[in-house]
């Protein structure tokens, strides 16, 4: 995919993931740049990376965030239940980020290894659990990539991911077309709900 822009940053810690990643996906980029935007067939995406602490040492967190060009009162999170980065238990308020409106979580079962909430689990049942055409949580079963989380905050699909030795470019380039694929998918289904609650 081609490059449409980029933001140039601090050359240590997640500019090395960045880069590893703009690489395995084919991106052009220049040295010690930490984010880029680019296409994949009629998505938009993001990509940057982030650290976290665990244990007292940075991991190197991608986030590939797409956004919708939409703004709806409906959230959801999927994340590894055996993610190396460790988070709080859900709860109703659980923290999504870059949401704009108040919200209530409400745990849904999707399948084993994961854990899921959303604000509106019905329609969330309806995108991931009773649609067999949805494959976005065979993001988390991928080789040489590690799915943490895929979350929706209104606004922006994300999916945060860690690289390791053994990603290559088919690993990286499948991670981004399940995120592509159900992007659309989800756009597709939020156009047909009439949302009551505004944003």
């Amino acid at each position: 995919p081609a490059r449409i822009d980029a933001h140039l940053g601090d050359p240590s810690g997640p500019a090395a993931a960045f880069a590893t990643a703009a690489d395995l996906l084919g991106l052009k980029r220049r040295p010690f740049q930490r984010s880029a935007k680019f296409r994949r067939g009629p998505v938009v995406l993001n990509l940057s990376a982030f650290d976290v602490q665990v244990g007292g040492k940075p991991v190197h967190v991608v986030d590939l965030a797409s956004p919708t060009f939409r703004k709806v009162p409906f959230c959801f999170l999927v994340r590894s239940s055996t993610s190396p980065v460790k988070e709080a238990q859900l709860v109703e308020n659980s923290k999504i980020p870059g949401i704009k409106f108040e919200y209530q979580l409400k745990a849904v079962d999707v399948a084993q290894g994961l854990e899921a909430a959303a604000n509106m689990a019905d329609l969330f049942e309806s995108i991931i659990v009773d649609n067999p055409a949805v494959e976005i949580l065979r993001i988390f079963e991928l080789q040489g990539v590690s799915a943490l989380k895929v979350f929706f905050n209104g606004r922006v699909l994300h999916t945060y991911f860690v690289l390791h030795d053994s990603a290559t470019p088919a690993s990286a380039a499948r991670l981004l077309d399940k995120h592509s694929g159900f992007h659309l998918t989800l756009l597709e289904i939020l156009d047909k709900v009439d949302f009551k609650v505004p944003v």
